[in-house]
């Protein structure tokens, strides 16, 4: 882990973050991860759209994550965990919620950022369900 570091998603990691999300059909089918955004009306059904939409969010202070660098680029992002936490913390602290797989010791889905045990284990408190293999969990950061 020595030759990763962690930054935060702006206007000076944006380039890395686009050629991350690219590289994965805009993350699998061109959303950009927009629909954890609560600006719902302002989504758009292309691609396009949506990262000119997450572009101007991240312009704009709207849009936080960290993001995994190696050799100056992006190698995994984590929506504001590793160094999210910190980034958060140096934000101002706050609520964090995550929504992790509850798997129950199966193999959890690439679409979810962990599972219940992992947020468990760095501190994170289940709040409750949330649909048939999924959680609620939160943790204050200072």
């Amino acid at each position: 882990m020595s030759d990763y570091t962690i930054e935060p998603l702006g206007s000076d990691t944006w380039d890395a973050f686009g050629r991350l999300m690219e590289h994965h059909n805009g993350v699998f089918g061109g959303c950009w991860c927009t629909w954890l955004h609560t600006l719902h009306g302002e989504r758009t059904s292309t691609a396009e759209g949506n990262r000119a939409f997450k572009q101007r969010l991240v312009a704009e202070g709207r849009a936080h994550a960290a993001l995994v660098m190696a050799g100056g680029e992006a190698v995994a992002w984590c929506p504001y965990g590793r160094g999210a936490l910190d980034l958060i913390a140096q934000a101002g602290g706050g609520v964090v919620e995550a929504y992790p797989h509850d798997n129950e010791g199966r193999r959890a889905s690439v679409l979810y950022n962990g599972t219940r045990t992992l947020f468990g284990e760095a501190g994170f408190s289940h709040v409750r369900a949330k649909g048939q293999r999924n959680c609620v969990m939160r943790l204050e950061v200072p």
